[in-house]
């Protein structure tokens, strides 16, 4: 038999062109999404027989945040497609595969059951929850990493808000808790993934398909495609080329490899690399049972730390961002371009707390 031709498929511009984003979330004045991969029951019926299926299965959803003109934040809980983004002006180019679910159950069954009253949440809480799991866990001799570390884990649930987010840099002897600080990174930090062994390629797919905040231990030594990566990852800008088979032809592919990053060693990062980090030097404490005091593996207080996150994320957005492109100028005259392009965000996180306990 002749094959059918097949109907070419009919096209016609949008009227509006939508925005390309290539990571897993995306603020603007009046609209914030994160795409999250949660757990569905999915029930499949048979068209023919009328038989019902069920099964569970990974799906990708849509935590979207909308300020109505009267200044009310309305949020829903979506199942993905394009088709629903492109009501925003959006178009994302790749979803979340690899993570694992990372909303905590307790925000999910409040957006189900429309549970807005407890979407009240302060970032001051949210700071001194972050602290005091510091100050339960690690026994930094410096008490300044109790302000930086909080902030720099508040801010991975905002990071593609700016155009740089500095990398946190964390070198110490043996034995100091460099190890032990990334794990609780790793419980609270936006989409985090922890990794002692991660190459080149493996970076920038999964910086792609996740937006994860990257946290990589025992970094002694990092060979020159990863170097190349981590120098440009550091802001919005940052992109690698590769040539991927599509469709049977070789195309040319940009993946963006901007995310937040920590890195962990003892024998210290190259100069220029350092240069796109805020540097910390662990010291061994000497408070023997925080010392001794292992990182559980799950916690109650993760959880709520991560809802507070993801919240603060959702409602109140659109303050950051407001106190964000307020600090234009750096507050101190001796402070160069470069400097204050890493530490703006950190500064604008660190005023956002501060107005909130005042």
């Amino acid at each position: 038999m002749p094959r059918r031709s097949e109907t070419a498929p009919e096209s016609e511009p949008l009227a509006r062109q939508l925005k390309e984003v290539s990571l897993s979330q995306y603020f603007d004045e009046d609209f914030m999404f994160y795409l999250v991969p949660l757990y569905c029951n999915v029930v499949l019926v048979d068209p023919d027989t009328g038989e019902r299926k069920a099964f569970i299965s990974k799906q990708n959803y849509v935590l979207l945040a909308r300020r109505e003109p009267n200044g009310t934040i309305r949020i829903l809980l979506k199942h993905f497609s394009n088709e629903l983004m492109a009501q925003f002006g959006i178009f994302v180019k790749h979803t979340p595969s690899v993570l694992e679910p990372r909303v905590p159950d307790c925000l999910v069954r409040d957006l189900l059951e429309r549970n807005v009253e407890r979407f009240r949440v302060r970032v001051g809480e949210t700071f001194t929850l972050l602290r005091r799991l510091f100050e339960t866990y690690i026994d930094f001799p410096d008490q300044r990493y109790y302000v930086l570390f909080p902030l720099w884990i508040i801010g991975t649930y905002f990071y593609t808000m700016f155009r740089m987010y500095p990398y946190l840099y964390i070198s110490g002897m043996k034995h100091s808790g460099k190890t032990k600080s990334l794990e609780l990174f790793e419980k609270l930090c936006y989409n985090a993934m922890f990794s002692t062994d991660i190459s080149s390629a493996s970076l920038f797919r999964v910086v792609e398909d996740s937006g994860a905040t990257l946290l990589i231990d025992e970094a002694e030594t990092i060979d020159m495609n990863l170097r190349k990566l981590l120098l440009s990852g550091y802001k919005q800008a940052g992109k690698v080329f590769r040539v991927e088979e599509i469709g049977g032809k070789k195309t040319v592919v940009a993946y963006n490899v901007f995310c937040p990053k920590a890195i962990a060693n003892i024998e210290g990062l190259d100069e220029v690399l350092e240069d796109r980090c805020i540097s910390v030097t662990m010291l061994r404490g000497s408070r023997r049972n925080i010392i001794l005091r292992s990182v559980p593996g799950n916690h109650p207080d993760f959880d709520q730390a991560r809802y507070y996150l993801y919240v603060l994320g959702l409602t109140r957005w659109h303050e950051i961002r407001e106190i964000f492109n307020s600090l234009s100028e750096p507050p101190l005259d001796d402070i160069d371009g470069r400097t204050w392009e890493l530490w703006r965000p950190m500064f604008a996180l660190a005023v956002w707390v501060v107005c909130d306990f005042m």
